[in-house]
């Protein structure tokens, strides 16, 4: 066999290998992550935003519909590029796609941010009953507080905003499209789009 023939078989493997590696993706263990027994209910920390169930950014940009917080969920399948869960108030299956590089964080953390077994009484427990409702709507308004953002948008992307300390936390409505909001201390003061 000559040594191009050879040399072209290598690259076919190596780039074979490569692209294996590539569409792998890891399983991830839920009960492992919440440290949570299997049967235990979950819910979902904050409002999911959706216009099609089946490929839900983890960005979780504000439009669409929405999954309110506090939802019961069974996950179905988690790996490190996707979570696959079923709400219990809904027909159908969620999937929540996950983009490494633009999350900054690994998914088994962003699993704990969205994913609890605190029901919706348990998380609106300290918040005024007319706040949780417009917080179930995807509604936030000055003086809120950050939790109550939290609850509302879910975490603002890490790249766009580094620290909950911040104080102006950058959510996408869109792909171009943000959201900015704005406190002082704990409290919201201002919130506006920027196209």
């Amino acid at each position: 066999m000559s040594k191009s023939i050879i040399f072209s078989l290598i690259a076919v493997i190596i780039s074979s290998l490569f692209l294996q590696a590539c569409n792998s993706q890891k399983a991830i263990s839920i009960e492992e992550i919440l440290q949570q027994p299997v049967s235990a209910k979950i819910y979902t920390c904050y409002n999911i935003f959706y216009s099609d169930k089946n490929n839900i950014s983890a960005i979780n940009y504000q439009k669409g519909d929405i999954l309110p917080v506090g939802s019961e969920v069974k996950i179905i399948e988690a790996t490190d590029k996707k979570i696959v869960f079923k709400a219990a108030s809904q027909d159908g299956f969620f999937t929540i796609t996950y983009p490494k590089g633009k999350m900054m964080l690994p998914i088994e953390e962003y699993i704990q941010r969205t994913f609890s077994a605190k029901d919706e009484e348990e998380i609106s427990r300290n918040i005024k009953s007319s706040v949780f409702e417009k917080i179930k709507r995807g509604v936030v308004e000055e003086g809120m507080t950050r939790n109550e953002v939290i609850i509302a948008y879910g975490y603002p992307i890490a790249y766009r905003t580094p620290s909950l300390k911040e104080d102006t936390w950058i959510y996408w409505t869109g792909e171009m499209e943000t959201k900015r909001v704005v406190f002082k201390g704990d409290k919201v003061v201002s919130v506006f789009v920027i196209e």
